[in-house]
């Protein structure tokens, strides 16, 4: 599912700024799963 979006490594069709960012620099742990 990567593949969908390698910048957030999430399975999502599109990457909010915000999650990419957050994504980049914190831990998947302190990432809010939405």
């Amino acid at each position: 599912c990567q593949e969908k979006c390698v910048k957030c490594g999430t399975c999502l069709t599109a990457c909010p700024p915000q999650y990419s960012a957050v994504i980049k620099v914190s831990p998947p742990s302190e990432v809010p799963q939405a």
